[in-house]
């Protein structure tokens, strides 16, 4: 088995930072997640992801609760921290006791492995957590067997470039180069929807739209504090508090469109909330029996909110498609009313 060649690592597009936190975490999404509760969220202070077991595996039994956090440092092997890497490393411990209070392993994952006095240093830092070092030998353990497919995706030969795919492209339009001007294509609605299901970014901006039309709606809403009904006060905070949350996976989903994270993007989905039924659902209603003016700013909440939920069923449904075909009439047919179009069906 060959070694890992970082030189190959630090030739994959993107910051080599953000490349091995997403190898790390498919790997360990890979071997362990199916034996409890796996999470990933983009920012997520601490940690880049955790681990829940409910089963028992080669990390411990039910009830354990790693976390990992992830650091790509420029150094070369055998060389210290300093005392910045140190800071930041003893701040994103407090920060998981405050921000994940159950975990129970802490998992520091590094390129190469700590020198003897960064260890000592480590293992030494109080905390109530167990603390645990991971390094390049954690990378190779769970690089084999059918994993294999990862190490020549980030260290070998399956690495594709922007250069790479830019020629894949040049040499897949040449044969209908001459008669394809893409300052004269026009969008149609088949290519709109094939765009959603690739997950292009720019098809999305209704993700965007949706959550700037909640915030301003939340706003609108906080507007009314104090003036609304003693009995409907609790029920309209609780909306108010699922349309933020609604906000906030809207962002979140599309933060990991636009990044291509597409496996951040299943547990966004996985936790986005549920759409208000029952008594928030007829709060609309109440408000405008009463003649109040926060009605119309709270039908039109709910109804942003009810976007939103389609907007992220949707988008799961679209980037779960395995396969598209495009249907169309084979060469040009003119359309009386403008013969420089053609019909096409999707």
């Amino acid at each position: 088995m060959p070694d890992l060649n970082w030189d190959s690592f630090l030739g994959l597009p993107g910051a080599p930072e953000k490349n091995f936190e997403q190898l790390c975490r498919i790997l360990v999404r890979r071997s362990y997640a199916r034996f409890g509760t796996f999470r990933a969220r983009a920012q997520q202070p601490g940690v880049e992801f955790h681990l829940k077991l409910d089963t028992a595996c080669t990390l411990g039994g039910p009830g354990r609760w790693y976390g990992w956090q992830c650091r790509w440092y420029g150094l070369a092997s055998g060389r210290p921290l300093g005392s910045n890497r140190r800071k930041k490393i003893e701040e994103a411990i407090t920060t998981t006791e405050q921000e994940i209070p159950g975990l129970t392993d802490w998992v520091l994952w590094t390129k190469y492995k700590l020198t003897k006095g960064d260890q000592e240093w480590f293992y030494k830092l109080p905390t109530r957590m167990n603390l645990i070092l991971w390094a390049d030998d954690e990378v190779e353990e769970h690089l084999e067997g059918e994993a294999e497919v990862y190490r020549r995706t980030f260290f070998g030969d399956l690495i594709l470039t922007d250069e790479e795919l830019s020629s894949l492209h040049s040499q897949s339009i040449a044969r209908v180069k001459e008669r394809w001007n893409p300052e004269l294509h026009q969008v149609v609605d088949a290519e709109r929807t094939l765009l959603k299901k690739l997950g292009r970014s720019a098809a999305w901006t209704e993700l965007e739209e949706a959550a700037n039309r909640l915030t301003e709606g939340c706003s609108a809403l906080d507007s009314f504090a104090g003036e609304l009904p003693k009995k409907l006060e609790q029920d309209i905070e609780q909306l108010s508090g699922t349309a933020r949350s609604f906000c906030s996976s809207l962002s979140s989903a599309l933060s990991s469109v636009e990044s291509g994270d597409f496996e951040i993007l299943s547990d966004v989905l996985a936790e986005a909330p549920s759409p208000p039924k029952g008594k928030l659902a007829v709060i609309p209603r109440k408000l405008r029996s009463r003649q109040h003016p926060a009605g119309l700013t709270v039908t039109n909440l709910l109804s942003d909110i009810r976007t939103g939920a389609r907007l992220l069923e949707q988008l799961g449904s679209d980037l779960n498609e395995r396969q598209v075909a495009i249907i169309a009439d084979f060469g040009c047919e003119p359309v009386p009313e403008n013969p420089c179009t053609t019909r096409k069906e999707w």
